[in-house]
């Protein structure tokens, strides 16, 4: 959370001469379903953070030329993400990329996927007993596969 608050302030003053800047950040799609206070807490506070650091250094710097956005991207085929394969809602870092340029200078907040869009409508319309439901279990296995393979790096030692 430093890091980006620290970058943040370091460039402005550059932006402010410049008259027309944008500073990007891209939080997690867990910003959007503040349902439940997920098992991961300190990331929970970290996306939430990112994007209220947006919206009030975007309400302070707008007038000047600055924008100031965050970008909010739901699951991407990745390595990072363990899934190589696009689908409907899981684009390519190409096709998420490309709309994220598209988004610059219209939102503070924003999806910039028009699937991913989709998708945060259809979570939201679910009701919040559901949504909690399925963050945990996510959660939940996530957690069980990162122990199982510490698990298995350990014994390989």
């Amino acid at each position: 959370m430093g890091s980006v608050t620290w970058v943040t302030r370091a460039v402005l003053p550059g932006m402010l001469m410049e008259k027309k800047a944008a500073i990007v950040n891209v939080d997690s799609g867990s910003v959007l379903f503040s349902q439940i206070g997920n098992p991961c807490s300190m990331w929970s506070i970290h996306v939430r953070y990112l994007a209220m650091l947006s919206r009030s250094v975007s309400v302070e710097y707008q007038h000047y030329g600055i924008d100031i956005q965050c970008q909010i991207p739901m699951l991407i085929a990745t390595k990072m993400a363990s899934v190589t394969k696009t689908s409907f809602f899981v684009p390519s870092p190409k096709q998420f990329s490309k709309a994220c340029v598209r988004w610059i200078s219209y939102d503070v907040l924003c999806v910039p996927s028009w699937t991913h869009a989709l998708e945060c409508f259809l979570v939201k319309s679910m009701p919040d007993s559901l949504v909690n439901s399925m963050i945990l279990r996510n959660f939940l296995n996530l957690r069980k596969n990162i122990l199982q393979e510490d698990s298995m790096k350990s014994s390989l030692e």
